[in-house]
């Protein structure tokens, strides 16, 4: 979207930008998606002017997960527009309807791409990072379990990964990556992306008003943004009636809420019901320049969001207008209050927390005064003019690049894309080794000719439909291994093809082909016989994943399996033996320099065991952290943790355990306070993070198995 079409702060970026960018002297058009009206139907194409900026604008088809990350017919309008205006850079902000594809597409004319990541987008097809049940989202190879499936260009289904794949996939292949705060920077790196150039969106200092406040008989509250449940509007609509609720409060406050969203009727019907005693007025929707009229002329800006917003443009904007600033403790937030000194954090969704923060700042006005005097000092830091100046340095750089390992792809194609094939698709990172390049499952229809030479295998599901016969025509000319059903149409294709009874030798198959892609060689049969070989080695991996019980020791009965691992909640907190901070909602840390945990197996033999520990680490900037790992006073392994979290694996033998199967792992860590490496205000000192542990019979075990 482009203005006046406006979702959210990604579009107003855009604009901004714009317009500075053409200021500096740069010639700028703008392609831009639209949504669909009577006048405008979809796939309409018009050419507007907006504030002298050249628009073109696509009426998109879908805003759908299922079709709003592809389209060809975006990038035939992009192509056409490159050809007539000839630009050094592509720079992209929001393609969500218009699609990641339009980034090959300006590559292939000789384009430089730059794309600026204003949400969770490129990993989470929901763009907020948040489960169904409204949790936090931490496991970013699990999009099944929010959406398993979407419908395919001609019907039917195909998993959600194969999404997901594509879209991060796509995003690779750009040039640069650029992430307004550190926060989303640190979690595109988690989710497997290069980690993007962190440059702050800015806000324009020149036309924010930053008036001299003064305390009045009333603190003066506001809240700027959408209205739903992911912007906290039913929090904040909570906090406000226990201030009501407070008689000593009574006609020293009010709040303006405004903005636009589903959830406007709950608004405007709550403040008609005068809950809040007359406290709380509801603005509706206001023009931007309105908005920041209503920011300067409040004494402390409310964000309550409970979704990990990127860099939040209300809090930005509160910043340069020398408000205070109340936000929860949650996303980018963090880098843009300073808790205590120009405003307050709380945790997301606690609406008696956000009460409170409020309560605090009613009854101590000059304390508020005192934060907005800060934030007003902080506008030169986040002075738009900045950003603009590192951004025309980046965009005209073409040495100043994010590319990275664009994973292994595995095209894929076939009529048989059944619940099972789903599930096995969506358990397929469990058969992925740590090392080995990220596997792209890519749809037929999704990936032109001059990607081929990248793909390592063609996987037909089942026969292959009508529009599948010139993909496997293709494969077979170019000498592309095929991945087929035994007994399928597919499957007799000679040499070239590659066969499978049953879908667990499927994914050791699809495995193989990552652990060979350094080493393939060109030839067809050679690229065949090695496959083969690999997938001999990896292909039980999801097959025979251990389950491991305790029957006696620190851990309660807990079953492990394929997709099944310990958390809180589910057998982590019985593992713990010795040297651990009390268990939170996501984890725990360790509290000593040398933690244990303790294991029993179900079986009561020892055995040769992998376990993969899900660890996050408080890491300084610009530095890493050390770990080790033992079995009693053993090393197994020692590992440097350069990001913020790390799967690590560690394999334990029968000479760790006890004869009834039992063993210990102990993990060394340095102790680390939070606020010594952030803005947190968290003193403890702390050493390693543990999230979650899965636990594999050992390969060696395995392939022992195979040969008795």
């Amino acid at each position: 979207m482009f203005p006046p079409e406006v979702v959210g702060g990604a579009e107003i970026i855009a604009h901004r930008q714009a317009l500075a960018l053409r200021a500096r002297g740069a010639e700028v058009a703008v392609m831009a998606g639209g949504l669909p009206r009577p006048d405008f139907p979809r796939g309409a194409w018009v050419r507007e002017t907006v504030d002298g900026l050249a628009v073109h604008r696509l009426s998109i088809r879908s805003m759908e997960p299922d079709a709003n990350f592809h389209s060809p017919a975006a990038a035939e309008r992009l192509r056409a527009l490159v050809s007539e205006w000839r630009p050094d850079v592509a720079h992209f902000h929001n393609l969500t309807g218009l699609g990641v594809n339009l980034i090959p597409t300006a590559k292939q004319c000789g384009v430089r791409t730059v794309v600026t990541l204003h949400d969770h987008w490129g990993f989470c097809f929901k763009n907020t990072r948040l489960r169904n049940d409204g949790s936090l989202c931490e496991a970013f190879d699990e999009c099944a379990a929010c959406l398993p499936s979407i419908v395919a260009p001609e019907g039917g289904a195909l998993p959600m990964r194969l999404r997901r794949d594509y879209v991060a996939w796509r995003l690779t292949q750009a040039d640069l990556l650029i992430s307004p705060s550190e926060y989303l920077a640190q979690t595109y790196a988690m989710a497997g992306f290069p980690r993007p150039v962190v440059l702050s969106n800015g806000a324009p200092c020149d036309s924010i008003p930053a008036p001299a406040r003064h305390a009045g008989a009333k603190v003066e509250f506001a809240a700027v943004g959408y209205l739903g449940e992911h912007k906290g509007v039913p929090v904040l609509l909570r906090a406000a009636e226990r201030l009501a609720r407070d008689p000593e409060l009574a006609g020293r406050w009010t709040l303006t809420i405004a903005g636009h969203g589903h959830l406007e009727a709950k608004v405007r019907a709550a403040v008609a019901d005068d809950r809040f005693g007359g406290a709380v007025r509801f603005a509706g929707r206001l023009a931007h320049e309105d908005a920041l009229a209503l920011i300067a002329g409040a004494h402390v800006v409310v964000v309550a969001s409970s979704w990990p917003e990127n860099q939040s443009v209300t809090l930005l904007e509160a910043l340069a207008s020398g408000a205070a600033q109340i936000a929860s403790r949650i996303g980018g937030n963090p880098e843009l209050v300073r808790e205590g000194e120009t405003g307050f954090l709380f945790a997301p969704d606690d609406d008696e927390a956000l009460a409170g923060a409020m309560r605090r700042l009613i009854v101590e006005p000059e304390l508020t005064l005192s934060f907005g005097r800060r934030n007003a000092l902080r506008r030169l830091e986040f002075d738009e003019g900045r950003t603009i100046d590192r951004l025309w340095a980046l965009l005209s750089d073409a040495g100043a690049v994010t590319r990275a390992d664009e994973g292994v792809v595995v095209l894929c194609a076939g009529r048989d894309w059944s619940a099972d094939v789903a599930s096995m698709v969506d358990h397929l990172h469990l058969a992925e080794a740590e090392g080995d390049p990220r596997i792209r499952l890519i749809w037929r229809d999704w990936i032109g000719p001059r990607h081929w030479e990248g793909a390592k295998l063609l996987w037909v599901s089942g026969e292959a439909g009508k529009r599948d016969a010139p993909v496997v025509s293709q494969a077979l000319e170019g000498g592309l291994p095929i991945l087929a059903q035994a007994g399928s149409a597919c499957a007799s294709a000679g040499q070239a093809a590659v066969t499978y009874d049953n879908l667990l030798e499927a994914a050791g198959w699809i495995a193989a082909a990552a652990a060979s892609a350094q080493d393939r060689p060109q030839e067809a049969r050679r690229r065949r016989d090695l496959l083969c070989a690999r997938a001999a080695l990896v292909g039980a991996r999801l097959a025979q994943a251990t389950r491991v019980t305790a029957e006696a020791g620190p851990i309660a009965r807990a079953v492990l399996g394929p997709g099944v691992e310990l958390r809180v909640g589910a057998g982590l907190e019985r593992a713990l033996a010795d040297g651990w901070e009390p268990v939170e909602d996501w984890g725990v840390w360790s509290s000593e320099p040398r933690a244990w945990l303790g294991f029993t197996l179900r079986d009561g033999q020892a055995a040769r065991l992998r376990l993969v520990l899900r660890l996050c680490a408080l890491i300084p900037k610009g530095g890493n952290r050390r770990i080790r790992l033992f079995s009693g006073k053993r090393l197994l392994r020692q590992v440097t943790l350069r990001r913020p979290q790390m799967h690590v694996s560690v394999r334990i033998g029968p000479r760790d355990m006890t004869a009834e199967g039992a063993f210990e792992l102990g993990i060394d860590a340095d102790l680390v306070r939070p606020s010594d490496v952030s803005d947190s205000m968290d003193r403890r000192a702390l050493g390693i993070g543990l999230r979650a542990i899965k636990i594999r019979r050992s390969l060696i075990a395995r392939i022992a198995g195979r040969s008795a």
